[in-house]
């Protein structure tokens, strides 16, 4: 599990960090709030050429209501495991 998230100075209070372990392949979409900070978030595409970081991002942008590009992976991009930056519109 990633526990190393950016240190709190580096984040813009406009943002919010969070991190998400992702399960690809399965047959509904789903997002579970396991803590604060801990996502786990079920994806409808395979992990395969990215597909299922773009549909993470779609996911995550309709549970928390924000557009597609105030979302942003910034580690674990081919990890199960990422920490992800969204931007409160």
């Amino acid at each position: 599990m990633i526990s190393n998230l950016l240190p709190e100075r580096k984040i813009p209070p406009t943002m919010k960090q969070i991190r998400v372990t992702v399960t690809p392949n399965s047959k509904k979409p789903s997002v579970s709030k396991v803590d604060e900070t801990l996502y786990e978030v079920r994806v409808d595409e395979k992990a395969h050429e990215g597909r299922a970081n773009s549909r993470l991002v779609e996911i995550l942008s309709e549970y928390f209501r924000v557009r597609k590009s105030s979302i942003l992976i910034i580690r674990g991009a081919k990890s199960r495991e990422k920490i992800v930056l969204i931007r409160n519109d």
